[in-house]
This record gives structure tokens, C-alpha cells and sequence, in this order.
């Protein structure tokens, strides 16, 4: 037995980082898992971690992860860091100082992350109860139907990081968002570094006849309630 569904629509391919930073300009900002993988250290110098751009143009911004290096992230009136783990405890008893609650966010980013959960949809319900109607969550993750991830499987290898216990489609993933109550206003391909490319233009226009926006490197859904 087979099962067939039709693939929810990609709009159109951005930079992931660019494109979220632009999103959170002068907002309240919740970034969830914001520390950054250790083998970022060894990228080149102009690859800036997603946190080291968004608290140059939020108006204020917590970020929060299971453990957070100390010596590294320091507080201020504007950027807060909490440790907590979003797959076991609910986030509407969190208490910010500058925030007093979690009822101001305007923006949440769950990015990169959703990949490493053990129990992604106890994550989802508890960012969900703390949204708001005018709330964004921007969600991204790795496309397992990449072409990279494809050619590789071909060799009898799978391209995937060692700390990764699930693969997105843009059919599961939009599955398993509209299980948990959230609504899905765009749902966009990435590539790295996609605003530097020359010949963009050229590639887009190759990639949506060929429907091949299916097989972006990753995909971002940006959702409300």
C-alpha cells in the first residue's frame, strides 16, 4: 500500500537568517534554542550566528536554550537568557524582568531546532499557549527531500547531524504544525547565503519550473494561531 499527498506550496527561496532577522526588526523576540552549534567556530568569519544579528535590531530579546555557556552571554535591560527546556515545562508561569511575562512577545523563533526534539509536538503546544493573536512563530528546518541528501542516500550514506532524531517534509512539517493548532501563512525554501548569490535569479527561475523549490537545502514556515 502506498500513500500519496499533495506537497503544500513553497513560495519563494530566502536567506534563513537575513530573512528572520527582517522579520524581527524592533519586536519583542523569543529565540528558542539560540546557542550555537560548536562547529559554527570553525565557519568562515562572515557566517554570523542567527543571536548576534537579532540583538542588533530587536527591541528587546530573551533567549533561551537547555544549558547556557557561561562566560558568554551577558544580560542587560534588553537581552535576557533563560535556561529551560521547552519540551518539559510550560512557559506561561516564566517570569521576565523587563517583560514581566511572556505576554508581550511579538515574535517567537524556533529555528534549526525542531530537528533535535524528542518530543516536538510537547514543544509546540507549550510555545503555542503563549501566543497571541498577533504572535509570529517562524520555524525552520532541514529538507530531508534536498537534492545534497538524495545524492548522498544513492552512495549508502545519510547526510545528517549526529544530534538530529527526526527529517522534515514540507508535508510533515506542515502536518505536524496544523496538528498543534497552528496556522501556516507562508511556507518558504532557504538556502545559505542566498541574498550573495549572483545568479539567483537565473536558479529560482530554474528551480520553480522544474518544481525543484521542493528540494531546498531547508524550509521556513512562518505561523500564528
Amino acid at each position: 500500500m502506498t500513500w500519496q499527498a499533495k506537497t503544500p506550496q513553497i513560495d519563494k527561496i530566502v536567506d534563513r537568517r537575513h530573512w528572520i532577522v527582517d522579520q524581527c526588526r524592533g519586536k519583542e523576540v523569543l529565540d528558542i534554542g539560540f546557542v550555537a552549534d560548536p562547529q559554527l567556530v570553525k565557519k568562515p568569519k562572515h557566517d554570523i550566528p542567527l543571536h548576534d544579528q537579532l540583538i542588533k535590531v530587536v527591541k528587546s530579546y530573551i533567549g533561551m536554550d537547555k544549558k547556557i555557556p557561561k562566560n558568554k552571554y551577558f544580560p542587560n535591560i534588553n537581552y535576557y537568557y533563560l535556561e529551560h527546556n521547552i519540551e518539559t515545562y510550560p512557559l506561561n508561569n516564566v517570569k521576565i524582568y523587563h517583560l514581566k511575562s511572556m505576554d508581550n512577545l511579538d515574535v517567537i523563533i524556533l529555528a534549526e531546532v525542531l530537528e533535535h526534539l524528542s518530543n516536538p509536538g510537547k514543544a509546540l503546544d507549550n510555545i503555542k499557549n503563549v501566543m497571541k493573536e498577533n504572535t509570529k512563530f517562524l520555524i525552520s528546518v532541514p529538507n530531508c527531500l534536498h537534492e545534497r541528501v538524495q545524492e548522498e542516500l544513492k552512495l549508502g550514506t545519510e547526510q545528517v547531524h549526529k544530534d538530529h532524531v527526526a527529517w522534515y517534509s514540507p508535508c510533515t512539517l506542515t502536518t505536524l504544525l496544523t496538528r498543534h493548532g497552528f496556522k501556516i501563512d507562508q511556507l518558504l525554501g532557504y538556502a545559505p547565503n542566498w541574498n550573495n548569490c549572483p545568479r539567483k535569479r537565473f536558479f529560482q527561475d530554474i528551480w520553480r519550473v522544474n518544481h525543484n523549490y521542493l528540494r531546498m537545502p531547508g524550509m521556513i514556515a512562518e505561523c500564528s494561531i
